[in-house]
């Protein structure tokens, strides 16, 4: 218990530092996607429905004087999301967002911390300084996105499952939640994973998970008492937006080969690819045994999503992180050390001035992790 304890006090360390932090740093001027996630925290301090959509522009307008034709994306995440993160509210805008990119920056970094623990000193430094640099996590950071919860929870689980440590193990897939599409795959065959193995482990991670989950569902109650269908009904409207409906917005493989061949984004062409993407991916990592242990699956996972998702943006690929470390890791010689930090390098290409056409770039990473991926799992065949 004493361990927790000191986890929880950092935790809630490492917040009052963020928002301290952020009274005495001057504001951010450029706020890009934080506004949505702000409007939500006023939500849940003023008691308004998070996900209707109208009244939490009104609040918003009101609690923040702006134009009457201020508008905002309706919330397409779970309520405890909004609900773990609420504090923000308390702060002015442009402050609140420089808290949110200091809470971004602690959670990437401690996702790296997970990743490399077993690593000597010097490497786990220039890993650390390698997670900053990476151009997903720039973009994730000054845009102000939410993906890093998810990455935070499946490094975490995969610390946790080599340590039979059930209550950290829940936490990380419970993390996995806060964006669903991006905990698409990581999230089912984490659980699923914990249900084959039939240890007392396992069954205490999967009842603490199921528990912890109970406990969101039942605190989402907070942030809208019709959360459950509302929340649908506010992902739905959010699918209708013209840049999320046609994918053109998106860096998603499926869309960016959708539009080579069509020459205009399609939301069900890229969904009808990603189907057969990630079952041609399913039949190779199984073949390949990939699935064989829990941190190769945790890395195809990862490697699945970011190349069968429909709806990626550059910031998700964030969670190349978790192959990058993974592979670099337990890389035993200097080629495939050169191939993994050629795959870190790709994304940079993304701001050759080709437009939205550069982010292949960063499918184009993901496919040699995954070869290079593949090629070290064959020996298990």
């Amino acid at each position: 218990m004493k361990r927790y304890a000191w986890i929880t006090g950092g935790t809630l360390l490492v917040i009052a530092l963020a928002l301290g932090l952020a009274v005495i740093l001057p504001p951010r001027e450029i706020l890009y996607d934080f506004v949505m996630l702000y409007s939500a925290c006023l939500g849940i301090i003023h008691h308004t429905p998070l996900y209707d959509n109208a009244a939490i522009i009104r609040l918003t307008i009101t609690q923040l004087n702006l134009s009457d034709k201020f508008t905002v994306f309706p919330y397409p995440y779970p309520p405890w999301y909004a609900l773990s993160l609420c504090y923000l509210a308390f702060l002015p805008l442009r402050k609140a967002a420089t808290a949110w990119m200091l809470l971004n920056t602690a959670m990437l970094l401690a996702s790296t911390v997970l990743l490399t623990n077993r690593w000597k000193p010097i490497p786990r430094a220039l890993a650390l300084l390698a997670t900053l640099l990476f151009i997903p996590s720039l973009g994730l950071i000054v845009v102000g996105q939410y993906s890093a919860p998810v990455l935070l929870g499946a490094a975490l689980f995969m610390y946790a499952t080599r340590r039979e440590d059930a209550p950290l193990t829940a936490l990380g897939l419970l993390l996995m939640t806060f964006k669903p599409h991006i905990g698409l795959f990581l999230l089912p065959a984490g659980f699923l994973w914990l249900l084959v193995q039939k240890t007392p482990f396992a069954r205490r991670a999967i009842w603490m998970t199921l528990g912890g989950g109970l406990v969101l569902a039942a605190l989402g109650f907070l942030a809208d008492p019709a959360w459950p269908l509302t929340y649908v009904h506010s992902l739905v409207s959010y699918t209708t937006i013209p840049g999320v409906a046609n994918r053109d917005l998106t860096a998603s493989f499926s869309a960016l080969l959708v539009k080579m061949a069509l020459g205009y984004g399609s939301a069900f062409w890229a969904t009808c690819l990603s189907v057969v993407l990630i079952a041609v991916m399913l039949a190779l990592f199984w073949r390949f045994k990939v699935f064989a242990n829990i941190e190769t699956l945790v890395v195809g996972c990862a490697l699945m999503t970011l190349l069968g998702d429909p709806y990626m943006f550059n910031y998700d690929y964030v969670l190349m992180l978790l192959p990058l470390a993974y592979l670099f890791g337990h890389a035993k010689s200097l080629f495939p050390r050169l191939l993994i930090g050629a795959a870190y390098l790709l994304p940079w290409l993304s701001l050759s001035g080709l437009g939205r056409d550069a982010n292949i770039f960063y499918a184009v990473a993901a496919i040699l992790l995954a070869a290079i991926l593949l090629q070290k799992t064959r020996k298990l065949v």
